[in-house]
């Protein structure tokens, strides 16, 4: 299958996107730029900016349909929690669309906005997620999406976002009913996560092992911090675990695909390692699809090429097709 093919995008419109972007480091990309107007343009069935929750302005999302999906004949939804360093991002950043393409594959693809951490103490970014996840659950049928069909995604922040959507379904803490839909839950079937932040408690321990950091405590700068609203030395143990997707998981825990750069810098490939291991010693080998990216740096090219999104539609096609 080739690329253009594969994403449903214009190869004119590929060809242009990989010379802009493709081989720029994310860091290094002045603000991340948004998906080109032509590729808006070429999604037919699109529903941009609806409301979830009205708890903030930010509380929007975008659906993206297949051709397919109505009332009657209902598709499987890929719903997409944007990177950002918990901070910053937006739902339709070019940097977070790896996913776009599971439209040309017969899926509905939801992309949601959140309260930033810097703005919202944690958890009240998941929080948001999962009333997005509820609200598109109570107006599936205007859609066509199946609400016993949803997976979840993110990348770096919203993979440590989407992690916990997977892991702390009816657990308190991480759910907010008053903002909307309190009749449905936010269960997923499954989740993909690409390079996420895991465990902020030993992510500097790790860092020294992997000759990043020389073991002096975050600042305020790093993203872990940002998102815990302190430097994590500050904080009590506890608490800090409460953000650790490790610490959810049950042999009921849903199918997660996991892939992580062995060369990121600011999330150390150990992270994904341990809580690889933790998931199949408590639920089995066919609850987690791991793998290691060589070479690879946190937000690489290597998270955005087509190979990606076929191992994703392997995955998916699994859980939420047969």
């Amino acid at each position: 299958m080739n690329e253009e093919t594969l994403l449903g995008i214009p190869q004119e419109s590929l060809d242009r996107i990989k010379r802009d972007y493709q081989d720029i480091p994310l860091a290094q990309i002045p603000k991340s730029p948004m998906i080109p107007q032509e590729i808006l343009d070429s999604i037919p069935r699109k529903f941009l900016d609806l409301q979830y929750a009205n708890h903030n302005e930010r509380c929007k999302l975008d659906i993206y349909l297949p051709p397919e999906a109505s009332p009657e004949n209902r598709v499987p939804c890929l719903i997409q929690i944007h990177g950002g360093g918990f901070v910053n991002g937006d739902k339709r950043d070019m940097s977070n669309t790896t996913f776009l393409g599971v439209i040309n594959h017969g899926y509905a693809y939801v992309s949601v906005e959140y309260r930033p951490a810097n703005k919202a103490e944690f958890p009240k970014p998941i929080h948001d997620c999962k009333a997005a996840i509820r609200w598109i659950k109570a107006h599936a049928g205007e859609y066509g999406i199946d609400p016993a069909r949803i997976a979840v995604t993110g990348n770096s922040s919203g993979g440590n976002y989407s992690l916990l959507v997977a892991t702390t379904n009816n657990l308190t803490f991480f759910e907010d009913k008053s903002m909307g839909n309190p009749g449905y839950d936010s269960s997923v079937q499954a989740c993909i996560a690409l390079y996420p932040v895991i465990n902020s408690s030993s992510i500097i321990e790790e860092r020294v092992m992997n000759g990043t950091s020389d073991g002096s405590p975050a600042t305020m700068d790093a993203a872990e911090c940002k998102y815990l609203g302190a430097r994590i030395v500050d904080l009590d143990y506890a608490f800090v675990q409460k953000s650790n997707p490790g610490q959810y998981i049950t042999p009921q825990i849903c199918p997660i695909m996991l892939r992580q750069g062995m060369a990121d810098k600011p999330v150390p490939y150990q992270q994904a390692v341990v809580f690889a291991e933790q998931v199949r010693q408590c639920a089995g080998e066919d609850r987690i699809d791991f793998a290691l990216v060589e070479g690879a740096g946190h937000a690489d090219p290597p998270f955005k090429q087509p190979i990606i999104l076929e191992q994703a539609l392997t995955f998916l096609n699994k859980y939420l097709k047969n």
